[in-house]
């Protein structure tokens, strides 16, 4: 069988050529450095970041107020008790010279014995009131341990110093209430200054 003959058109057969297939645009080169840059060297272990390493802290004005109280008290004390060690000694020697009884070599011994501990106490308070002024650990202890028991026993005082109020006496007892008072605010002031002032004694 022979196939159809088509008309001449004059020039050979066009034959029209299959579409290429869709091709994908090359992927864009990774852009190259600008410049030259100095490699960072490898840290060994773990850092402190310089925001949180603590640095030194600031001075306390509180805490100098309750350093402040601690060393007056604690010279006035320490000068009561010496007068009052000197006292008892004297009283001890003049009563058994005079009447060799032995009741009131006792009584100058244990008024002695008191006036010891006041000066010990005295030299706690002195030694804590330098330790405060100096920023010291062992300054803001000493000094919180005496404002504590300071405290209490002022406090004690202080009530009794205020059931004898309605006595004979008022004015003197007034007096000596105002006395109590400014001591045993002195003391719970100071037991606040070194709760709260924890970073005067952090120095660099």
């Amino acid at each position: 069988m022979s196939e159809p003959q088509y008309p001449s058109t004059g020039g050979p057969a066009q034959v029209a050529p299959p579409a290429p297939p869709p091709v994908s645009p090359p992927a864009a080169p990774p852009a190259a450095q600008s410049g030259w840059g100095q490699p960072q060297p490898a840290q060994a272990g773990w850092v402190m970041p310089a925001s949180v390493a603590p640095g030194p802290g600031r001075v306390s004005g509180l805490v100098i107020v309750a350093a402040l109280f601690l060393l007056v008290i604690g010279v006035l004390t320490a000068l009561a008790g010496a007068i009052l060690f000197l006292g008892g000694s004297l009283l001890g020697q003049v009563a058994n010279a005079e009447t060799n009884i032995g009741v009131f070599g006792a009584l100058g011994g244990f008024i002695a014995g008191v006036a010891a501990l006041v000066i010990v106490w005295a030299l706690l308070e002195i030694f804590g009131a330098f330790g405060m002024l100096l920023r010291r650990g062992w300054g803001r202890a000493i000094g919180f341990i005496v404002g504590v028991i300071g405290a209490i026993f002022t406090g004690f005082a202080l009530v009794a110093s205020l059931a004898s109020l309605g006595g004979a006496d008022g004015g003197s007892a007034a007096g000596g209430v105002a006395v109590v008072l400014v001591v045993f605010l002195g003391y719970l002031l100071t037991v606040f200054a070194l709760l709260r002032g924890g970073g005067h004694f952090r120095r660099a």
